[in-house]
């Protein structure tokens, strides 16, 4: 390939608004904490009934609990519109465990280990409802999704023209043969028109993507239909879609392609976003259409 490669990848931060960005990061920490918590009591019951002074059934059912707790965190996180109402219940929750926690130790019902944990479990989940009470304050009267916008970005300068690499990229019907992952593609109508794309992966999983902006000859964004894409991607994406720019250059052109969206699951989701993103799944579509390119001018006369 002769073209000059050039990558950048950026994600953004939070938006000025917070939009329950605070909430849900404090909410996603508190059910991984809760989660693991809730393990290790549910499965160590027997040694820590010794060392703690507590009935083997009771602490099996406490951790059981306390998964439960995560599970049902992560599933309003996993729907934004009912992050805020979750939140209250949450914020609840941990009161009353922070209240449960002084009762247990003015009641002396634990040996000297046990008051030590219970009371330091006790501050920390005391720090997540403020944590969380402070996210749902910040959040404001508004939308608190609870989501944060992300982007992941690659650029290529080819030694092609304009035209050339507009025509090949704003081909949305071609784009299964740049995608790793895409076995076919079907386009309805065209892209100023508000062109649907209908994408099918190797498993045959479908989703939709309707074009939303073009500057023909600059840009187009396709917007994807987040609840019909496969499981593992809307369970973390509220929103997401990828723009094409073509720019001119010196040199020839500038291709841009950018994944954008916005992520959920608090600090759960960019945790995954970032590990989807170390592939560098825009930079392997960009390179094969870059490559494309090269392949064309070569067999120009």
């Amino acid at each position: 390939m002769t073209s000059t490669a050039t990558t950048t990848t950026t994600r953004t931060g939070p938006p000025r608004e917070d939009r329950g960005v605070l909430l849900a990061d404090a909410m996603s920490v508190n059910a991984v904490t809760s989660g693991l918590f809730g393990l290790v009591l549910a499965m160590g019951g027997p040694w820590l009934a010794t060392l703690l002074g507590a009935p083997v059934a009771l602490l099996i059912a406490v951790g059981g609990g306390l998964v439960g707790f995560a599970a049902a965190i992560v599933a309003a996180l996993a729907h934004p519109p009912v992050v805020r109402r979750a939140s209250h219940a949450v914020i609840f929750a941990d009161a009353g465990w922070v209240l449960g926690s002084a009762l247990v130790i003015v009641g002396d019902l634990l040996t000297v280990a046990g008051d030590r944990l219970v009371a330091a479990v006790g501050v920390m989940v005391s720090g997540f409802a403020v944590a969380q009470a402070v996210g749902l304050r910040r959040a404001g009267p508004g939308s608190a999704l609870g989501t944060r916008p992300v982007a992941v970005r690659a650029s290529r300068v080819v030694a092609a023209p304009v035209d050339r690499a507009w025509a090949l990229v704003a081909d949305a019907a071609g784009y299964a043969a740049f995608a790793p992952g895409i076995a076919r593609v079907t386009t309805s109508g065209d892209l100023d028109d508000g062109m649907v794309r209908t994408c099918t992966d190797a498993g045959g999983r479908q989703w939709s993507e309707t074009c939303s902006v073009v500057a023909p000859g600059r840009t187009y964004r396709m917007d994807v239909d987040t609840t019909s894409y496969p499981l593992r991607y809307r369970s973390i994406l509220h929103t997401f879609g990828m723009t094409w720019d073509v720019t001119p250059t010196s040199e020839g052109t500038r291709l841009q392609l950018t994944f954008s969206g916005t992520a959920k699951l608090g600090i759960l989701g960019r945790i995954a976003m970032a590990a989807m993103a170390t592939g560098d799944p825009a930079g392997r579509i960009i390179d094969a259409y870059a490559a494309q390119l090269d392949r064309s001018r070569s067999k120009r006369p």
